[in-house]
């Protein structure tokens, strides 16, 4: 179970990157592009849009937006950096409680861990806030 949810909450933070490309193409500058590394129509990016990045975004839409039934539909809809932070933060806090009612070492360490994950998951969704949410 754990590794179906660490398969979810990483494809959900590769499709927030599907959608912050879409909008670099949208506001890209025509100047601009022979500046990149990748450049959006260059062959990796072709690649991955054209492999990837829809199988990605089947599952995200078709199984793991459909379960996460505490997220609005406009958060899921607008913030995908934001909808990963939120699907993150019931699994670490169950994950955290879990492992530390073992009152194991390794247990309490795991725990721990967690909720120091939780800090990289809020950065995660910070990603969507903009400057009129912080």
């Amino acid at each position: 179970m754990t590794g179906i949810y660490v398969i979810f909450a990483s494809l959900m933070t590769y499709q927030g990157g599907i959608f912050e490309c879409k909008n670099y193409k949208q506001t890209m500058h025509s100047s601009l592009a022979h500046k990149n590394l990748f450049p959006p129509d260059g062959k990796i990016a072709t690649y991955l849009n054209t492999r990837v990045d829809h199988f990605v975004s089947l599952m995200v839409n078709s199984v793991a937006l459909p379960s996460v039934f505490w997220v609005s539909v406009t958060t899921k809809a607008n913030d995908p950096f934001l909808t990963s932070m939120w699907i993150r933060l019931p699994w670490r806090l169950f994950t955290a409680i879990a492992t530390i009612a073992t009152s194991t070492s390794v247990g309490i360490l795991f725990g721990i861990a967690n909720v120091f994950w939780v800090i990289g998951d809020v950065a995660i969704g910070a990603l969507d806030w903009g400057d009129t949410n912080v």
